[in-house]
């Protein structure tokens, strides 16, 4: 994270959660002079986002700092100054309301065991220990409470690294999206706004003094780094919202069953909490998806807003080619193939409620 204070503030504030959360799992970015076993000693086991994440270290890397180097800072009009402060402040208001959520699941599913367990021993010498998970061990880790303690708190280090490189690998991508379609808003009102420019041989000295920056040929260079940056994380995310997508259904099903058979309050009330904080997660997935999507093919309305009939010829090719390229948005793909929209949400939604419905039919069955 030392490499990042080179950034602008209101650019790298919103990565701090999503990099804390991967740092609790010892993976580091911008850390170049740690030795890679230092790093990386604790990540061996974490197998599922593990071959997605760690290879993919140094793109990250990349990414980040040149999306940081296209980051607006100068020359932004009093819309364009509207435009990014609400996205950021959407942004991280969407990024806290998911991690007290996530903070509340993670709680509400590793301690109500451990305070049943104090409050039951308590009261009766039989009571049974009770751990967080299920799990058959080679001794008997109930045999007295130091046993007991030390197998509870290894059960909770080890899904809390899980948890923590799994929302962590989901808040990055989050906040690339968001980052990337706010660059996207701001070229788009850049390019309606653009002054129409004759040709080469009809300029005269008042047209020369235009600064660069705000010439079409400027925003075309910034249109072609953002799309490949958008290809960027296309590739570094792809193979994990493939993942992603393949379990996110399954697993909003286990606690909606678990929620419709427990008679506890308190597990009631654990469940819920899981589920909204899976559905918040795959929403907001969706939902920035969707908004680099509409930000990327939203340059071809932007270009055609731009009054281009006064410019050259020259002029008028070049909104022609941005209107062009533009009318193929940018997205986060699955595997190259399916594109990540709001879509994609409801039919998450809609296939969780499939799996449901087919499994309590099941086991009303029985």
């Amino acid at each position: 994270m030392v490499g990042m204070k080179d950034f602008p503030a209101d650019f790298s504030q919103p990565f701090t959660m999503s990099l804390n959360y991967i740092k609790g799992c010892h993976i580091r970015f911008f850390d170049d002079n740690i030795p890679f076993y230092q790093k990386y000693w604790r990540f061996i086991g974490m197998t599922a986002i593990a071959t997605v994440v760690l290879p993919k270290t140094k793109e990250v890397e990349i990414l980040i700092q040149r999306l940081a180097t296209a980051w607006k800072t100068e020359n932004l009009s009093d819309m364009q100054i509207k435009i990014k402060k609400e996205r950021i402040k959407e942004l991280n208001f969407g990024l806290s309301v998911f991690y007290w959520g996530a903070q509340v699941a993670i709680v509400q599913n590793l301690c109500p065991q451990l305070v049943q367990t104090v409050i039951g021993k308590s009261r009766q010498n039989d009571f049974n220990f009770l751990l967080p998970f299920g799990c058959v061990y080679p001794f008997d880790h109930v045999k007295n409470w130091g046993r007991y303690l030390l197998v509870y708190v290894l059960q909770s280090y080890s899904i809390l690294k899980l948890i923590f490189l799994y929302l962590g690998a989901q808040c990055l991508l989050v906040t690339l999206c968001s980052q990337l379609s706010t660059e996207f808003a701001l070229l788009r009102e850049d390019i309606k706004n653009a002054v129409p420019m004759p040709n080469r041989d009809k300029r005269t000295d008042e047209d020369m003094k235009v600064d660069y920056s705000m010439t079409i040929e400027a925003m075309v260079k910034k249109h072609q780094e953002l799309i490949t940056l958008a290809h960027m994380l296309n590739d570094i995310f792809n193979r994990m919202v493939f993942i992603d997508l393949c379990f996110f259904a399954m697993i909003i099903c286990f606690f909606a069953i678990l929620l419709a058979l427990s008679h506890d309050a308190v597990n009631k009330f654990t469940y819920t909490v899981s589920v909204f904080a899976l559905l918040t997660l795959v929403y907001l997935f969706c939902y920035y998806c969707e908004m680099l999507k509409q930000e990327s093919g939203g340059i071809a309305e932007a270009a055609y807003e731009n009054p281009w009939y006064n410019g050259g010829t020259h002029y008028q090719k070049t909104i022609r080619f941005i209107i062009m390229r533009a009318q193929r948005p940018c997205y986060v793909t699955s595997l190259n193939y399916v594109p990540i929209t709001l879509n994609t949400f409801t039919k998450v939604v809609s296939t969780t409620w499939s799996y449901f419905s087919l499994m309590m039919t099941m086991y009303g069955d029985t």
